[in-house]
């Protein structure tokens, strides 16, 4: 019953959904994106029973009094009783903008007084408050349109069309911030952005240390206050979100296995202090860390532009290697006020374009020139081999002496 579109964009599916096996998606971030609308509805239909006979079709209920959404075999019409004379025809999903060649149809009591309590069911499921909560029972199903005949023949509702009516929910008559304008809304388009691994998934998949992807409109990090942005980014004028990928525990056990350059790139807490019980107050924060909400060693990090402009590998490598040269030469101050004002005054416009520059020299082939090496610095970095990096630092001793 997995339909061929992967319900976070408009493209094909090739992954499974390792629960259900009723999803396609076509990436990981893709399947993140999703999770929030499909979590409701996965074990559904992993425990779905067998179709009853060739004339049921599956549709999907919230019953008056409901905590979740109810998958039904029902056969013809007739489960659309006598109070349910309300309906909207949803015929694509407003926030990924695909477009369904089967509408969903959703079908409810409009005299929404006649309940005393709101469908808590379908508040689950959108995991949100928004302007309109419904009330009473509802039933989603899908049809195509027998246009020679003029009816509407009931089709299966499949975890893809879960997916858009959780999308028609959420965007229903919604006021707010983030939706009540046209501009406001995500846009369709995926957003070029760079996933940065750690040495176990490295390890363990052998991928590079940055990989280009493609966020598509749903991923949390597109969402407001969801990606934490990159406080050294911020002084260059290039605001980078960051996200933090789900733990694997797949990954070997190799040296720092979880270790994240991106890590350099905050303003948040030590490492060494970040599991103590008491809290930490927020004065305690200092560049180079990670932010108190990621947990200890990272582990995999998403890096996308705040301004959904394209970002690539490249960038996100040099500004990694620019964030952590930058706290490494401000480090030796230990009064945090005097830290930050030091940070701020490296991580400027003018002094990210000369350090990109020559850090693109020196991954493209390695220039023995002191006075570029010293911009770069000395130590190893993500974006170049560990040869090249051992001899960028005796270059640089050299250039020291």
């Amino acid at each position: 019953m997995a339909s061929p579109r992967c319900p976070s964009c408009t493209d094909t599916g090739t992954k499974n959904c390792l629960g259900c096996k009723s999803v396609k998606y076509c990436s990981e971030e893709c399947q993140q994106a999703d999770l929030p609308f499909h979590k409701s509805f996965c074990k559904l239909f992993e425990n779905l029973s067998p179709r009853p006979s060739s004339s049921h079709r599956l549709t999907v209920f919230f019953p008056e009094d409901s905590t979740g959404p109810v998958l039904k075999w029902e056969v013809g019409r007739e489960f659309i009783h006598g109070q349910l004379r309300s309906s909207h025809e949803i015929q694509w999903n407003p926030i990924t903008g695909a477009v369904r060649d089967d509408p969903v149809y959703m079908y409810y009591d409009g005299i929404q007084y006649n309940y005393r309590v709101h469908n808590h069911g379908i508040d689950k499921v959108k995991g949100r408050m928004t302007m309109v909560r419904w009330k009473g029972p509802v039933v989603f199903f899908c049809s195509r349109k027998d246009w020679d005949e003029d009816v509407h023949p009931v089709q299966d509702v499949d975890a893809v069309a879960c997916s858009d009516l959780v999308a028609f929910l959420l965007d229903f008559r919604d006021e707010s911030p983030e939706y009540k304008s046209r501009e406001a809304r995500p846009t369709f388009v995926k957003v070029d952005a760079v996933k940065v691994t750690c040495p176990g998934e490295r390890a363990l998949t052998g991928c590079a240390p940055c990989v280009p992807v493609k966020v598509p409109a749903m991923h949390p990090i597109r969402k407001d206050a969801a990606g934490d942005v990159a406080d050294v980014s911020v002084g260059i004028n290039m605001p980078l979100l960051t996200w933090k990928y789900p733990p694997n525990a797949s990954w070997p056990d190799v040296l720092d296995r979880r270790f994240n350059p991106v890590a350099h790139m905050h303003k948040g807490i030590d490492p060494q202090i970040q599991n103590l019980s008491t809290p930490i107050h927020p004065s305690r924060n200092s560049f180079g860390f990670p932010p108190q909400t990621w947990d200890i060693g990272i582990g995999n990090a998403l890096v996308m532009r705040q301004d959904h402009q394209p970002l690539t590998p490249d960038e996100v490598e040099a500004f990694g290697d620019f964030a952590a040269s930058t706290c490494r030469s401000t480090s030796s101050t230990t009064r945090a006020k005097e830290l930050d004002a030091l940070v701020l005054a490296e991580a400027r416009p003018e002094k990210w374009e000369v350090y990109f520059e020559d850090w693109r020299k020196v991954k493209v082939g390695f220039v023995d020139d002191p006075e570029v090496n010293g911009r770069v610095g000395g130590a190893v970095r993500m974006g170049l081999s560990m040869e090249d990096g051992e001899k960028l630092s005796d270059c640089l001793f050299r250039a020291r002496a």
